[in-house]
């Protein structure tokens, strides 16, 4: 996890040295899956870019990049989808319109692009040196070690448990897919929420000044070191212990006199504007006994269960009156188990959870560090009161695109300031 908390604070520092320039930001949204993208790429493919908005056009003629690829697929996933590679890819490409043609062309060079990586990181194998720090040499090494198990066991022949070329190329491309527009919505909704709640920015800044004091864009704090302390940045994505007394009423700040969170807790922001509307689970192929009320219910086999997240996210019964307050401070109580899903749970729980929460905690100790804060830009007249509640308003208004998000995040207007006013 060091290299996504390097890049993401790399990244963040970019982003935010970007924003400080624009006096009435209405692109928050699309500047934030740059980011994403940004960090997928180099911790996926070993590919890192510079944040550069004036970068971010696709050529129509040569070769795309692998950004540049990814960023097609990811923003075209639905036709991607529902018409498959191989019909973007295969004879008929060249009579597709000309943007599904640019898709399927995009589908090919991403294929490319992981082949020769996987090369490259199977001659590292046989060379014997490291992988240098990325996700598909590290599946890759997996692979090879499973496919070689048989030779540790002395039957001499290879075993079929290596994944294949095709398979780790779907893999990457659903670890890209799940954790680009996840991450992205959630980091806008953080970002756009915090510009109604100053008095929480000042919270977490208390915090980030003193947790990473001498943290730059070219030198992290070290991640081990660094993650566990945030405590206050884990309130607005992650769940807190016991409250935690000002800074200032600490002789020191450390892990032993704020002792790291519960692991099993979760995201304010993702419970009051969660990206993802259900999970869906199955009872298999065996039927299962739940307990309701003290009362057996029996559930036959391939039976699907819906669980639709808002419902249960911002029911009463578990959050209180109101629970349609973002709140990041009621996390000092621990909901009741199974509140709270947003990475799903037992066995199958979501294997990017971590990932999502070292980038999501990274950016925000980059945004917020040096005196660093985010308002609503006033408009017609209205006071800072009534920017917020326009903000709040804009927030309500989310709805289901690809996933659950804010709908016109534009309409909103941001800037960043120092304290005291200063750009």
């Amino acid at each position: 996890m060091g290299l996504v908390w390097a890049e993401c604070i790399r990244q963040a520092h970019e982003m935010r040295d970007y924003w400080k320039g624009v006096p009435d930001i209405r692109h928050t949204g699309k500047d934030v899956r740059r980011f994403s993208l940004h960090v997928l790429s180099a911790t996926g493919f070993g590919k890192s870019y510079p944040f550069d908005p004036a970068a971010e056009e696709v050529p129509e003629g040569g070769k795309l990049t692998y950004k540049d690829s990814l960023h097609l697929l990811l923003e075209n996933a639905i036709l991607v989808l529902l018409l498959g590679p191989k019909l973007l890819t295969g004879i008929l490409q060249p009579y597709l319109p000309k943007h599904w043609s640019l898709v399927g062309k995009a589908a090919s060079t991403f294929k490319s692009h992981i082949a020769e990586t996987i090369k490259e990181e199977k001659r590292l194998i046989a060379d014997g040196k490291a992988n240098p720090g990325n996700f598909i040499g590290a599946m890759v090494r997996a692979s090879e070690e499973a496919a070689e198990e048989e030779y540790s066991k002395g039957l001499g022949r290879r075993s079929n448990l290596g994944l294949t070329e095709s398979e780790i190329f779907g893999n990457i491309f659903v670890f890209n897919f799940a954790g680009h527009d996840s991450i992205a919505i959630t980091l806008t909704y953080m970002i756009t929420h915090l510009a109604a709640h100053p008095e929480v920015q000042d919270w977490i800044a208390e915090e980030i000044e003193h947790v990473c004091a001498d943290q730059t864009k070219d030198a992290p704090a070290p991640y081990r070191d660094t993650f566990p302390k945030l405590k206050r940045c884990l309130a607005v994505v992650v769940s807190l212990p016991p409250p935690l007394p000002p800074l200032h009423a600490t002789r020191s700040y450390t892990s032993t006199n704020h002792p790291p969170p519960p692991p099993d807790l979760q995201y304010e922001t993702l419970r009051t504007s969660t990206p993802f509307p259900a999970i869906v689970k199955t009872t298999g192929s065996a039927p299962r006994t739940l307990h309701i009320n003290a009362k057996p219910l029996l559930l036959p086999p391939g039976m699907n269960i819906i669980s639709p997240f808002p419902a249960i996210f911002n029911h009463p019964r578990y959050w209180g009156p109101d629970a349609d307050t973002w709140r990041p401070a009621r996390w000092i109580v621990t909901p009741p188990h199974g509140a709270f899903l947003p990475w799903a749970d037992g066995d199958r729980v979501c294997p990017g959870k971590k990932f999502a929460q070292v980038e999501l905690v990274g950016a925000l100790s980059a945004l917020f560090a040096d005196g660093w804060r985010v308002q609503p830009v006033c408009e017609g007249g209205e006071g800072a009161e009534a920017a917020r509640g326009r903000v709040k308003g804009a927030i309500r208004d989310s709805g289901m695109v690809l996933l659950v998000e804010m709908l016109h995040p534009e309409r909103v207007g941001l800037q960043w300031v120092r304290e005291g006013g200063r750009r």
